[in-house]
């Protein structure tokens, strides 16, 4: 027998799972209206989570707070970013903060002291705060009431979790709780006074982070209780930091940063981590590093990856190490880092004339190797002024970003060719600056030189929907596999499918500045039943291109879609 369950009599327990996943706004402003059942289910709906941000309109702040039932909040987030509107302000004067008696987190950035006194005083009194997150104005000099208001906010009873972004001068005037429940806190920096007294105090407390070290412990009574530590700053001395993390032989959890060059004495103990880490962190499961040390040129980059490559790293640990080598014409650079620190976001910040290489300990087959990849970012600019000449390593190029920002000479491809071996490329990005055209001779001898190509990505500024035709056509003659292009929009989107041939997939990378148009062209392609995959958190689109179907038609017999959050683009 076929089943005649329909939305509307789906159990409320299962319906509010769905409303779990939705903004606040649209579940009040919209889902409720649908008719009574949803206006009943709506209003028995208690965790709704408010944000407002300096972003958000007088309009839509009114008309929320007048559609909600302050009982059934159970976030609020509050964050002033600009000096302009007093967001908070514009909340408080549609709401009345006593009424928020189920509230269990709360967050609250750039407030006010008037504000903070509003919203904390009656809170405290209903002591039902589970998480608790602060970060005030840059460096304001708060009053002695708002110091104890925050101590007394901190110490509450019911409060397990606690971020507290402020200054040092604000944290060296707080009075910090004894016998803390806190399970979980984040704070900007601390003393060493201060974070003695945090751990010896909170017995249950088990994930710590600190985005700032300021920090002398070299030698302690250990803390068992902690088995999650987040450092986002570490000391220059590693001889310190291993006395500070031995100090914590429970951690199951550690994530460590620094944006600052350590020396090269850290990095060659921290190549012997593998017995650190066996005898003072024991426990440790997950492992997550960042740091960069100035290198010389030309460095052997696999023997930089050989203490990573032992049993205990890629069989018990399964750890895996990146190494990340940069190379300028005045300096060169190393950053050794684990893999949640992607190897695309290196590039994304580095000027012209750069070249990165990476290496990364990885399993296959059972059988423990490096995996590697050179990529030279480089404009026409500086081909044309000779910048980069022979100074640099460029045997071993396997990937070109180039930017064209100049005119393009008509011995550009000549110039790459004496710098770097073409058919070695198995990936080139080209990328235009406003005013600056990349001929389509241009592109049509670089495929040619580059045969082996697999992957081409175009970042087209004038004319482009003018060129798509000639662009594709001498795409699909070099039958490119993947190509990913940055469009504008809908019409683009069309043209392109229309013209391209002999290609396996199609990126779709759009402009921020038109969300509507990756909105527009999903619409389209469902409609044409054109196979795809969202991409770059929902910024792309790669379209899926089936040799027996003609795209520009969208015929597609066996349609499927897939959501991959976790794909990333360049």
């Amino acid at each position: 027998m076929e089943s005649t369950a329909t939305f509307l009599t789906l159990p409320v327990e299962l319906v509010h799972r769905i409303l779990d996943q939705l903004d606040t706004e649209l579940i009040l402003l919209s889902v409720r209206s649908v008719c009574k059942r949803f206006y009943t289910i709506v209003d028995s709906y208690n965790r709704l989570s408010i944000k407002f941000t300096s972003e958000s309109s007088k309009t839509t702040i009114s008309r929320l707070c007048r559609a909600l039932q302050t009982n059934n909040v159970s976030s609020l987030s509050l964050k002033n970013t600009s000096y302009k509107v007093n967001m908070i302000g514009i909340f408080l004067r549609s709401v009345f903060i006593y009424e928020l008696n189920q509230l269990r987190s709360l967050t609250l950035c750039g407030i006010d002291e008037f504000d903070l006194h509003i919203i904390i005083n009656p809170l405290i009194m209903m002591n039902t705060i589970k998480s608790f997150s602060f970060r005030i104005k840059e460096r304001k000099l708060l009053g002695n009431d708002t110091i104890e208001l925050l101590s007394s906010v901190i110490a509450m009873p019911s409060l397990r979790k606690l971020t507290f972004d402020v200054e040092n001068t604000i944290m060296n005037r707080i009075t910090w709780p004894i016998q803390w429940k806190i399970y979980e806190l984040r704070i900007k920096t601390c003393t060493n006074e201060q974070l003695s007294h945090i751990l010896g105090q909170s017995t249950n407390l088990r994930v710590f982070a600190m985005n700032e070290w300021n920090i002398s412990i070299d030698q302690g009574i250990p803390y068992y209780q902690l088995t999650s530590l987040t450092l986002n700053a570490i000391p220059e001395a590693i001889e310190v930091f291993e006395s500070f993390l031995s100090l914590f032989s429970s951690l199951i959890y550690l994530k460590f940063q620094t944006n600052s060059l350590v020396s090269s004495d850290f990095v060659q103990r921290f190549l012997l981590w593998e017995y650190f880490i066996g005898e003072k962190l024991p426990l440790l499961k997950t492992f997550y590093f960042y740091f960069v040390y100035s290198s010389e040129k030309n460095v052997n980059m696999e023997s930089i990856l050989v203490p990573f490559c032992t049993a205990f790293w890629l069989d018990k640990k399964q750890w895996f190490v990146t190494a990340r080598y940069m190379e300028s014409i005045y300096s060169a650079s190393i950053t050794l880092h684990s893999p949640i620190f992607s190897t695309e976001m290196f590039l994304e910040n580095r000027s012209t004339g750069t070249i990165a290489y990476w290496a990364t300990t990885i399993r296959s087959n059972n059988i423990s190797r490096t995996k590697q990849e050179w990529t030279l970012r480089i404009s026409s600019a500086s081909l044309k002024n000779n910048r980069l000449g022979r100074q640099c390593s460029l045997e071993n190029i396997n990937k070109l970003i180039l930017y064209i920002n100049d005119e393009c000479a008509d011995d550009l491809i000549i110039r790459l060719s004496t710098l770097i071996n073409l058919s070695q490329l198995d990936e080139i990005s080209l990328i235009e600056h406003y005013g600056s055209i990349i001929r389509s001779e241009t592109i049509r001898e670089l495929l040619e030189k580059a045969f082996h190509i697999q992957t081409l990505t175009l970042t087209i500024i004038d004319d482009f929907d003018e060129r798509i035709p000639i662009i594709c056509s001498i795409v699909s003659y070099r039958r490119i596999r993947h190509l990913k292009i940055h469009t504008i929009d809908i019409h683009q989107v069309k043209l392109i499918l229309k013209y391209i041939k002999h290609v396996q997939t199609i990126t779709f990378h759009h402009n921020n500045s038109l969300p509507n148009s990756i909105l527009d062209t999903i619409k389209w392609l469902n409609k044409k039943r054109i196979k795809y995959f969202l991409g770059n958190n929902g910024k792309s689109i790669e379209v899926i291109i089936d040799k027996n179907d003609d795209p520009s038609e969208g015929i597609n017999k066996n349609h499927k879609r897939i959501k991959r959050t976790h794909y990333s683009y360049t």
